[in-house]
């Protein structure tokens, strides 16, 4: 499965394996993708592999679409993924959580630390 073209449902799907070899399908399907109305949905629902290259598009795509003020999510993110975009920092390049899914746990990690401060 490549991540050329963006599916009927306005998602852009990642691929098991999302490595440099596949950063250059992911561009091309990343510039169509800013034409959905709705916004940039990337379903990372299969995906289990992240890789540099690809982590540095997401990156670019999410500081553009903030920049152009457009919608962006990133969905279906395992607990792995989602531990490495967290200490990546990825979820708080604007200062909230881009990455659905994450604004979740944050939330949940700031109030067990609220609760241990008190």
């Amino acid at each position: 499965m490549t991540c050329e073209q963006p599916m009927p449902d306005g998602a852009l799907y990642l691929p098991v394996n999302c490595t440099t070899t596949t950063a250059e399908d992911l561009r091309a399907g990343l510039v169509l993708a800013f034409d959905n109305p709705d916004g940039l949905v990337i379903d990372a629902g299969d995906t289990v592999v992240i890789g540099q290259a690809v982590l540095q598009l997401l990156i670019a795509a999410q500081r553009d679409a903030e920049r152009e003020d457009i919608k962006f999510a990133i969905r279906g993110l395992n607990d792995q993924l989602t531990a490495q975009f967290a200490a990546y920092g990825i979820d708080k390049l604007t200062g909230e959580p881009s990455v659905a899914g994450i604004d979740a746990d944050l939330s949940d990690a700031d109030s067990q630390d609220e609760g241990t401060n008190k």
